[in-house]
């Protein structure tokens, strides 16, 4: 045991620096190790981050038969599991030509575009905050005020400050002849204040043919085009917690009566990031080296050993 102690002492004092250097290179080995893995953990946690960070909606609340009554959306919206909503209604909105003939294409592309009156103010602002991507999200109180997100701008060639002279009609009028083009009931000059991606949209393929141009009213115009009536209504609902989901589901069916309702859960988009997530996650976790801190030390251990065998 002496003798062992003593080549040791020998072998230490001849090769520290080989000993320092063998440290060094674990625990550098270690650190790429510990950092990979948790570069690992945190892409696969992003979705779940995102999600709080933009309070987005857990469900929407979407009648498939156009809307429900002020009194069963305000009923809704006060269930205990609610923490916050924001109320939608699909509006009807056309461009207007230069020549005052609506520009009934907006309406009628492939993808279709989706106007979305914001009554509450909420959208945007205290549910379903997306990334701006430029411009700023406006005040609630800007009238004139465009959200639109990345789709809308590339297929209409718009950007932050574009100007669009559009026409709001009312429901009723389009129940008329075919082929006949009813007045607009109000016409405004609208302002892009910002192109936005939300979460949803961040997580669908280009191609996606569910992902189509949007447009976010202000609150002050959406209660001014209000007595014109929607196409349909919903409810974006962010509730306290998530597993509240299916009482809150429920409590809706019953409060809705006849009326058929479609639930979009935040489950399917965060399942569509996970699945985007994948390779990088699966990417860092095979980049770590397989036990590369054992190996590093197995290394230095078999180093020692030769050297206390060249010493004797």
């Amino acid at each position: 045991m002496l003798f062992a102690r003593f080549l040791f002492r020998v072998s230490f004092r001849t090769r520290w620096r080989a000993w320092i250097a063998i440290a060094v290179l674990a625990g550098v080995a270690g650190g790429v190790v510990l950092a990979a893995a948790a570069g690992a953990r945190r892409t696969d946690s992003a979705p779940e981050r995102v999600v709080a960070a933009t309070r987005a909606s857990d469900v929407l609340v979407n009648p498939n038969n156009g809307s429900l009554s002020d009194a069963q959306w305000r009923e809704l919206e006060q269930r205990p599991e609610v923490a916050e909503w924001a109320r939608l209604a699909g509006v009807v909105m056309v461009p207007i030509l230069d020549d005052g003939r609506p520009d009934v294409s907006f309406i009628e592309s492939p993808t279709g575009s989706l106007v979305l009156g914001n009554p509450d103010g909420n959208e945007m602002h205290t549910v379903d905050r997306p990334g701006v991507v430029a411009g700023r999200i406006p005040e609630r109180t800007d009238t004139t005020a465009l959200i639109i997100n990345e789709r809308a701008a590339r297929e209409h060639d718009l950007h932050v400050g574009s100007r669009l002279r559009v026409g709001f009609f009312r429901v009723s009028d389009l129940e008329g002849p075919a082929g006949h083009t009813p007045e607009p009931a109000a016409v405004y000059t609208l302002r892009v204040a910002a192109i936005v991606r939300p979460f949803d949209d961040a997580t669908r393929a280009s191609d996606d043919p569910r992902l189509g141009p949007v447009f976010v009213l202000s609150e002050p115009l959406s209660r001014k085009i209000e007595p014109f009536g929607s196409l349909f209504g919903g409810l974006a609902v962010a509730l306290h917690a998530r597993d509240q989901l299916p009482e809150f589901e429920r409590a809706a069916r019953r409060i809705a009566g006849s009326s058929v309702l479609d639930f979009q859960e935040i489950s399917g988009t965060l399942e569509r990031a996970h699945r985007g997530n994948r390779p990088y996650v699966l990417a860092l976790w095979t980049s770590i080296p397989g036990r590369t801190p054992a190996r590093v030390m197995h290394r230095a251990v078999s180093s020692v050993h030769a050297s206390r065998s060249a010493a004797v």
